[in-house]
């Protein structure tokens, strides 16, 4: 189990690296996981194909993940137990 300190770590390194990612990546990113539209919601209010969105939001995703993991390989641990 997680005490609140440790909760809370992931959301702030998914904070810190969102800066990381390109401008529409973050566009995308917010779109689907912070108001929750999918990939036909996003393209049309972006103006871009539903495939495209898809392909955005699964790199951006990688990238915050593997940023994570680079840097706090002791959260892999966390999630195994």
């Amino acid at each position: 189990a997680f005490d609140d300190d440790a909760a809370s770590r992931p959301a702030d390194l998914i904070h810190v690296y969102f800066r990381e990612l390109t401008p529409r990546q973050r566009q995308v990113f917010e779109l689907a996981d912070i108001q929750g539209l999918n990939a036909t919601e996003i393209g049309a209010r972006l103006g871009i194909a539903p495939a495209t969105a898809r392909g955005l939001l699964l790199r951006a995703r990688r990238t915050l993940r593997l940023r994570i993991i680079a840097q706090h390989a002791d959260l892999l641990e966390d999630y195994r137990s």
